[in-house]
């Protein structure tokens, strides 16, 4: 986008700044943009800001309480009314629905919404989809999606619809980058990054790993399995350390919840697994690909059939999950270097930070 062009005012909606795949996907996004003709606005329904927000953007604070707050939707409708923006961009499930909603009702056209789920939660959140755009007739509102898979299902939710895209995660190729590191060749790191949370479907990775356990109790060789992120669900937590303790992993299985500089964990691993029962593009899998890591991934996780057959399992095959390790675990150096190099090469070319941006200040420039 030229220097030249008229001014855009954006306002973007999100209910927080929590560490999600979404957030950090638009904080990336806005320290990115260099074009001085975006200015773009981020309305909170709660203010929980966990990551540092860039200098240039204004926060503005919805003050949501509870799940029905009259007092929020009249906040929210006195900004879209009031805030003179060009174009009202909702970046997840939820928001989406109280700005086609108010957006109807003002007659505003200039809308952006976006789809970052696909199978059946993402159904049940766009069910009422097709209420509001049969209600207002809006056909001029764009829908975002970050999978293939949800770009298919949206379709078939809305058949009519012809301004639906496809723009994928994109990350930043520099940071994320193979770093050589020295560690014991006696030490097999397994790693998974993400909300401990279900649908990331945990369970079935603690019992391939007790699995593999019981394969190679005669190797000297120490297998460990790391999960990294935050648990916003303690009970889900609660079941899965009574998981581990049931399967006498303890000295195996290692929570975390935060780290501070997350590429270098990646580098240490030895393989990465999602076994999520639903993603759209996973943040985390692009990453552990661009340091060239061997990375297993669910069904359910591979929502744009980024790897090959090979490295893609059903959800909750313990046994296949099992085996795929094992096979992995036993790959040669330069088997290892090639997979790495070659899962790199796919981000790069598919999921690069500059083509993220690329995509949407175009989406931008055509509202």
């Amino acid at each position: 986008m030229s220097e030249n062009k008229t001014l855009i005012k954006i306002l973007m909606l999100s209910p927080g700044l929590s560490m999600g795949g979404m957030e950090r996907q638009l904080l990336l996004l806005i320290r990115s943009l260099q074009s001085s003709n975006i200015f773009i606005d981020i309305a909170l329904f709660r203010k929980t800001a966990e990551y540092p927000i860039p200098s240039n953007t204004r926060i503005i604070d919805l003050k949501k309480r509870g799940k029905v707050d009259m007092l929020f939707f009249l906040r929210l409708f006195r900004l879209i009314l009031k805030g003179n923006y060009d174009i009202l961009h909702s970046k997840i499930d939820g928001p989406n629905e109280y700005l086609m909603l108010i957006a109807g009702i003002l007659r505003k056209s200039n809308i952006i919404i976006e789809s970052r789920n696909s199978g059946e939660i993402m159904r049940k959140a766009y069910y009422n989809i097709r209420i509001y755009f049969k209600l207002f007739k809006s056909q001029k509102w764009k829908i975002v999606c970050n999978s293939m898979k949800s770009v298919n299902e949206i379709k078939q939710i809305l058949p009519n619809h012809e301004r639906i895209f496809y723009i994928g995660n994109g990350i930043d190729t520099q940071r994320f980058r193979k770093i050589n590191y020295q560690k014991e060749n006696t030490n097999i790191i397994i790693g998974f990054v993400g909300r401990k949370e279900p649908t990331k479907n945990l369970k079935v990775l603690i019992y391939a790993l007790h699995n593999v356990l019981k394969i190679k109790r005669n190797t000297k060789k120490t297998i460990s399995l790391k999960l990294i992120g935050p648990h916003p669900n303690h009970s889900y937590l609660s079941e899965l350390i009574s998981l581990v303790n049931q399967l006498g992993l303890n000295d195996n299985v290692e929570f975390i919840d935060k780290i501070q500089r997350i590429e270098e964990v990646y580098n240490i691993l030895d393989l990465f697994i999602l076994p999520s029962f639903v993603e759209g593009t996973s943040n985390s899998l692009l990453e552990a690909m661009a340091c060239e890591k061997i990375c297993l991934v669910s069904e359910g996780a591979d929502s744009d059939n980024i790897l090959e057959k090979r490295f893609v399992f059903k959800n909750e095959d313990v046994s296949e999950l099992s085996q795929k390790i094992e096979i992995f675990l036993q790959l040669s150096p330069e088997e290892n270097r090639t997979i790495g190099e070659n899962n790199r090469r796919k981000v790069v070319q598919n999921f690069s930070i500059d083509m993220l941006l690329r995509k949407y200040t175009e989406l931008w420039s055509q509202s």
